[in-house]
């Protein structure tokens, strides 16, 4: 993808980079978010919000803050928001930001420079939890975190939709699978790219903040979401299939409720053991509910796309 109209000649110039939001119903973050992405230093940015269906005035909030916006085509969802980031990006670096996600200054530059002096395709950055007035919020921080922490990690087996700069000419015609609606499209993409022989890279100085509310009613679906998506769960039937899947919904290794229950066990945490309980409890609830693995979770939309954190 090589020669795009924006791309500079200049090997001394600022890098130029085209930063995408999936946003749906983001207005309570979008302005914050928008604003720290204009200050970033280092670099020569375009923002385009990627509104997906949203019933706020999250369109009006990001022109106001100078983004572009574009709709997301029907069906939408996440999958098909960051596909219509590829086909609208004009520059060589393309970066994602969640939209309740408000990035440090130097972010980008960070990002670029990893992805120019490593070769990698996708280069990811650390994102911080600013909310913990919540158990859920707590939880949430320790057990299932968006980035894989403050060391530099080569080649990892994924990287967070989340804050990401993607080197276009190295990713090549590659797609997010439209499928995955609110979860997992990140996961599926990166496995991809590494089968097909591109690097990975996790620099942990690309740094933004997230700032989600987390509850004890938004979190559990959150949980079974991630896990529905993924391949160890796959498609099931019978409610022997669903407890399956619910203990094998997740594959990273920061927020398997196993794992969480381990950790909380090993360290005393008795109110996060209950909480560990009572999220494979509702998490097993969902999986009955909606009886199939993978593709149930496009039924139930999230209240804000690209704040899947």
């Amino acid at each position: 993808m090589a020669g795009r109209p924006t791309d500079s000649a200049d090997p001394q110039a600022p890098p130029a980079i085209t930063v995408f939001i999936p946003a749906r119903n983001a207005q309570r973050t979008l302005a914050r978010c928008l604003s720290a992405v204009t200050a970033s230093t280092g670099v020569t940015v375009r923002t385009v919000v990627i509104d997906d269906r949203s019933t706020d005035r999250t369109a009006d909030l990001a022109r106001a803050g100078g983004a572009e916006v574009i709709p997301t085509p029907p069906p939408g969802g996440l999958g098909i928001a960051r596909n219509v980031a590829l086909d609208a990006c004009q520059t060589r670096y393309l970066g994602f930001l969640n939209s309740d996600c408000y990035p440090e200054p130097d972010w980008l530059a960070q990002l670029c420079k990893a992805a120019a002096t490593t070769g990698a395709a996708i280069v990811g950055g650390r994102q911080d939890e600013l909310r913990s007035s919540t158990a859920a919020e707590r939880w949430k921080a320790l057990h299932l975190r968006q980035d894989l922490g403050n060391q530099v990690v080569e080649n990892p087996d994924y990287l967070s939709g989340g804050n990401l700069v993607l080197d276009l000419d190295q990713v090549g015609d590659l797609r997010f699978a439209a499928g995955y609606t609110i979860a997992y499209e990140d996961v599926d993409f990166c496995r991809r790219l590494r089968s097909a022989g591109r690097r990975l890279h996790y620099f942990p100085s690309g740094m933004v903040w997230h700032d989600h509310e987390e509850t004890l009613r938004t979190l559990p679906r959150k949980v079974w979401s991630y896990g529905a998506f993924s391949r160890s769960v796959g498609e099931y039937s019978s409610v022997f299939g669903a407890l399956r899947a619910a203990v094998r919904m997740h594959r990273r290794p920061h927020d398997q409720l196993r794992n969480a229950l381990r950790d909380d066990l090993r360290h005393g945490r008795v109110g996060f053991v209950a909480l560990d309980l009572f999220l494979f409890a509702a998490s097993l609830r969902l999986f009955l509910i909606n009886r199939r693995g993978q593709h149930a979770t496009a039924m139930v939309p999230p209240a804000s796309l690209g704040e899947s954190g």
